[in-house]
């Protein structure tokens, strides 16, 4: 059930009555203000009594609570509205509103190699992120758990969340389901992999070829290098050169006919 938020109330907000909503095992979450609250607080609100905010909730359910909660959010990419809807939903991309029902927030889910969502990056508007439960570092590449044990001819990896879900949605539209996946973490200047990543390689090595389509800046291009040396003495990689920074730009500039020439041009490593 959904009940007013007493901390959006404060500040002259949720005048809808509704930003609070109640799970049933009677702790409660602001998506709003992003406000937790235990039982003994939503008791004394339904009393319309004073209350002092629960600090005995453990951050880590609180976190768990959140990521129940957002995966019923709706699904699709509001702030990027060339990524296919299909797409969105078959890797977990979700949003969330504010009250005055405008989208407010983007959320990536993010699996274990079992395809359970063990965490969810969150993105503004004004592009901050930050993990829900901050269990990034032990899931598995975004969009791997799409990827069949069968399918292991040929891999794109890129080095962001929209620029997988773009990746995907060009190909998409002309019938192509290729696997595209992106690194969870973004690209450093000296191209050192971090154990997110290391930890994949085994699996990025089952592919008969490897297209890095990572960003055309230097982090991007020295992180793909670094990919590309612990790949390269067990598959095919190639190194995708593009016209734009990313595939996401390929995607909203609509240059999808370029971008597909340019992988099945990339040149080997």
């Amino acid at each position: 059930m959904k009940i007013p938020c007493p901390n959006c109330r404060e500040s002259g907000r949720d005048s809808s009555g509704d930003n609070l909503t109640v799970y049933p095992d009677w702790t409660g979450y602001c998506h709003a203000c992003s406000t937790y609250y235990g039982a003994r607080e939503l008791t004394a609100i339904e009393c319309n009594e004073p209350y002092k905010k629960d600090v005995s909730v453990d951050k880590s359910r609180n976190a768990e609570i959140e990521l129940a909660a957002i995966q019923q959010y709706c699904t699709g990419h509001p702030f990027r509205r060339e990524i296919r809807q299909d797409v969105c939903q078959d890797y977990g991309v979700l949003y969330s509103t504010g009250g005055s029902g405008q989208p407010e927030s983007i959320l990536y889910l993010y699996r274990d190699d079992q395809g359970a969502v063990i965490d969810a990056k969150k993105k503004t508007e004004q592009k901050d992120f930050y993990a829900i439960t901050g269990k990034i570092s032990k899931a598995a590449l975004f969009g791997k758990h799409l990827i069949g044990p069968r399918r292991r001819q040929f891999l794109i990896l890129t080095e962001g969340e929209d620029d997988a879900l773009a990746a995907a949605s060009m190909y998409r539209d002309i019938g192509k389901d290729y696997a595209v996946v992106s690194i969870q973490n973004g690209a450093n200047s000296s191209g050192k992999l971090d154990q997110a990543l290391l930890r994949e390689m085994p699996f990025l090595q089952e592919f008969q070829c490897v297209a890095l389509c990572l960003d055309q800046d230097e982090p991007g291009q020295a992180t793909a290098k670094a990919i590309a040396e612990v790949l390269a003495p067990h598959c095919d990689v190639r190194l995708v050169a593009l016209p734009e920074k990313d595939a996401y730009d390929m995607l909203h500039k609509h240059r999808a006919q370029e971008f597909y020439d340019c992988v099945s041009q990339a040149q080997p490593y």
